[in-house]
């Protein structure tokens, strides 16, 4: 019976990182910000390449400076027309145009983001951790797992993993990092697509989770696949037939769509992780953009929340914009 916490990681451009194990006294996430504040200069922008297999903290390799962020743009697209991950560093305080800032406010983002977690793990026994929502890059979901895991051994974490901008090799390399880490779950998605790197590798989620079922993930940690709130049964029977554990849905307003998915597919021997986003002023935009109306259930949050847990033995509460009432939330369950 799991109260799961959606959590977004902050963004900096260190995403899809791969967790290796380390003795180091700094933790996995403080390594992290670590290696990408030895890149960053005061002025202008250092071009990396970026190297999954490598030890955390040994991934990134300068390879050019440039003084402007459209000669740093055009750099980078030179190694990446060769397949290399390439990452741009730079200084956002002398050009505002730079779409995510490395250089600033890391060390405030990680202490927050830190605090949070600490908070909200007082009053809910799961995360789950996004993996770059709407293509946007941040920190890798391990990361942060690897960061909670510090403090908190009992949580149980979930992460996200796109498969849209990653190649299989990759994938079987973070699902082999989460087991080590002994994380709980996997939901592997397609993700959305990135403005800055339009690339789709091809590959479909439930196709990725047979693979992984194939080579033997399954038994050493759960594997996801995403659902509509109103899904089509009979359009859903390639997921099915990928045996994944269960499914986690997209957002859902009432319980009639949990019970319906829940009596569908609870007796074929999958878990159903209800989504509900939490209804809050600071969240309105975001529930335009789902197209969701939450009208019956905004006035009484923490009873509809109880129900829909009852009916599945989980739920996933989101809250992007409003951490303060995600916490006094769960703090009323």
């Amino acid at each position: 019976m799991t109260f799961r916490y959606e959590l977004n990681p902050p963004k900096v451009a260190q995403s899809n990182v791969s967790h290796e194990e380390s003795q180091s006294s700094l933790s996995f996430f403080d390594q992290a910000f670590s290696e990408v504040n030895e890149v960053t200069p005061k002025s202008g922008y250092n071009i990396c390449l970026f190297d999954d297999f490598a030890p955390i903290g040994e991934k990134l390799s300068k390879v050019e400076h440039a003084r402007t962020w459209a000669q740093a743009e055009a750099i980078a697209q030179s190694f990446e027309a060769y397949g290399a991950k390439v990452y741009i560093y730079g200084d956002h305080d002398e050009f505002d145009d730079l779409p995510i800032n490395e250089s600033v406010a890391v060390s405030s983002a990680l202490d927050k983001i830190k605090q949070r977690i600490i908070n909200i793990s007082k009053s809910c026994n799961g995360i789950h951790i996004t993996d770059s929502v709407l293509g946007i890059p941040r920190v890798s979901p391990l990361t942060l797992a690897a960061s909670i895991k510090d403090f908190n051994k009992k949580i149980e974490i979930t992460t996200s993993l796109r498969v849209r901008d990653r190649t299989l090799t990759a994938l079987e390399q973070f699902v082999s990092d989460a087991v080590r880490l002994k994380l709980n779950g996997i939901l592997i998605l397609k993700g959305d697509a990135s403005a800055n790197s339009p690339k789709d590798s091809g590959l479909i989620p439930s196709q990725v989770v047979k693979h992984l079922n194939e080579l033997g993930f399954n038994k050493k940690i759960e594997l996801f696949l995403s659902l509509p709130s109103n899904p089509d049964f009979k359009k859903i029977g390639k997921k099915l037939d990928a045996e994944p554990a269960g499914f986690i849905t997209q957002v859902i307003h009432s319980e009639k769509q949990v019970t319906r998915i829940v009596d569908e597919l609870k007796p074929q021997g999958f878990k159903v992780i209800p989504c509900i986003l939490l209804p809050s002023e600071k969240n309105a935009n975001s529930a335009k953009f789902l197209k969701l109306d939450w009208s019956g259930y905004e006035k009484n949050v923490v009873d509809f929340i109880k129900n829909i847990h009852s009916v599945a033995g989980d739920v996933l509460i989101s809250s992007p914009n409003d951490f303060a009432k995600a916490q006094k939330m769960f703090e009323s369950l």
